[in-house]
């Protein structure tokens, strides 16, 4: 296996958001843009790949199977990754691969990842020996990578995003928001900003499930 590591990524700038509602309150609201650090890695997804992707080169792995939906940015930056070290990947996908392919599987696709679709009722199934072991069957040995890449590893590597987090002086306090999944970028921040007693983390949920959020946080 051949690549390097370290990613020329562009540290992400913050933008500051205007509007009437928001001076009337006099609260400030900014956006940390993650989209902007790599052209084909992007987002919070390279945090959660890094330490992942050094545990996978450290055991000599060359191919990483993960699973995800149509729309996954998860599989969308680990296919970069893939193009960008030359490590093989393998993308098992939710449902039916229709054609022609939406721009986040097509981007995948030309980056190499190679694209297996399995239908809904086996994907619940994705972490049972019985499929795991009919995967390695048919694709060879493989490092496997959960869904959306949520781990112990990926949640470290999210601990770093604390570090885009500007420090405010003069304010009560401040909130981070962020959209989230399995929770495990959110339980990074939470551990990152720990010492930030007057930082509040505010996840919301992407997915129709009470409490299913909550649960997942509190896992990391």
């Amino acid at each position: 296996m051949s690549g390097n590591l370290e990613l020329e990524i562009t540290p992400p700038r913050i933008d500051q958001i205007r509007l009437p509602i928001l001076g009337q309150r006099s609260l400030t609201l900014n956006v940390l843009r993650l989209d902007q650090i790599h052209p084909l890695v992007t987002g919070n997804k390279w945090f959660k790949l890094k330490r992942n992707i050094a545990h996978i080169q450290q055991k000599g792995f060359t191919r990483v199977l993960s699973f995800g939906g149509a729309y996954s940015n998860h599989i969308r930056t680990l296919a970069g990754v893939g193009k960008i070290l030359n490590i093989e990947t393998i993308g098992i996908i939710r449902g039916e691969l229709a054609e022609p392919l939406n721009p986040v599987l097509e981007f995948a696709q030309e980056q190499g990842m190679l694209l297996h679709s399995i239908d809904r009722a086996s994907y619940r199934q994705k972490y049972k020996d019985k499929l795991l072991d009919k995967l390695r069957s048919r694709f060879g040995d493989f490092y496997l990578l959960p869904e959306g890449g949520s781990n112990e590893l990926a949640v470290k590597g999210c601990e770093a995003l604390a570090h885009f987090v500007p420090k405010v002086s003069g304010q009560p306090g401040s909130c981070v928001a962020l959209p989230c999944g399995t929770g495990a970028t959110m339980g990074g921040l939470v551990r990152g900003l720990a010492y930030r007693r007057e930082v509040t983390v505010l996840g919301f949920s992407v997915l129709k499930a009470p409490g299913y959020l909550a649960a997942e946080v509190a896992r990391w």
